[in-house]
């Protein structure tokens, strides 16, 4: 599996990353919730910007409110501008979304943007070639609130943001059974079984698919998601500390 690294941390390799979300409805509760984020037992932040007042969904705004968390977090930034169709807070409509994108990664705060699947080509393509071109990390997305696709249609997403040139691949399904849960673990296995896979976030969401959170290294996925003080991004999401401390167990063979 291919490797992406950002500031000093390297996804890809060895334990999965610890990812928190970063969640506010306008700058000062950013500035709050980023002084104690700073601290977290997490290896990057992201930020959901779709969480902010609506009128704030600007680029210069965002942009300054970008800048001023670099400021603060010593963990490297996801930019993550989440759409109501992929479970997000906001109807973005794609000029906005692609406005907001491109402000961010001109101004070269995020080290890691996060790219919907189902943008579009027409968006998704300059959005991605802008990144690369201010050595910024794109991670390609798809999640699915109300199913679980089965396992052909869960690698032919994959491999679409694979065949877009994403640097990682992310796909979040909800399960309806506990086997929605397996046909998840399979599907993410099956396409890192093909040559020189990129790094894969792979989630099964609700109380169902916590396991996938919590065993996200035992089956190759790079990253996994965390909560802060019962603030969630998405359902199933389990504390931070709580989270370090089943992967840091997981992970010291030595103490099994």
């Amino acid at each position: 599996m291919n490797t992406v690294t950002v500031g000093q941390v390297e996804i890809g390799v060895g334990a999965p990353k610890i990812i928190v979300s970063l969640i506010g409805h306008d700058e000062s509760e950013l500035l709050d919730s980023a002084r104690r984020y700073r601290l977290l037992p997490c290896d990057l932040i992201e930020w959901r910007a779709d969480f902010l007042n609506e009128a704030l969904i600007q680029p210069h705004t965002l942009t300054s409110i970008g800048q001023a968390l670099k400021a603060i977090l010593p963990q490297p930034l996801i930019f993550t501008l989440r759409t109501k169709a992929e479970g997000g807070l906001r109807q973005i409509p794609p000029d906005r979304y692609s406005a907001a994108n491109l402000a961010m990664i001109d101004a070269k705060i995020p080290d890691l943007i996060d790219i919907e699947l189902y943008s579009g080509y027409a968006l998704f393509n300059p959005l991605r070639e802008a990144a690369r071109q201010r050595n910024i990390g794109v991670i390609a997305s798809n999640h699915d609130f109300r199913h679980t696709p089965n396992q052909a249609e869960i690698v032919k997403r994959l491999t679409a943001m694979r065949d877009l040139g994403a640097d990682i691949v992310k796909i979040a399904v909800m399960p309806q059974k506990r086997k929605d849960v397996l046909t998840l673990i399979s599907a993410a296995l099956s396409f890192l079984e093909t040559p020189n896979p990129p790094p894969v976030i792979a989630v099964s969401m609700g109380e169902l698919g916590r396991v996938s959170r919590l065993l996200a290294g035992e089956f190759g996925f790079a990253a996994t998601f965390a909560s802060v003080d019962n603030t969630i991004s998405a359902p199933g999401q389990l504390d931070v500390h709580a989270v370090k401390t089943v992967l840091d167990l997981l992970n010291n063979k030595a103490m099994l």
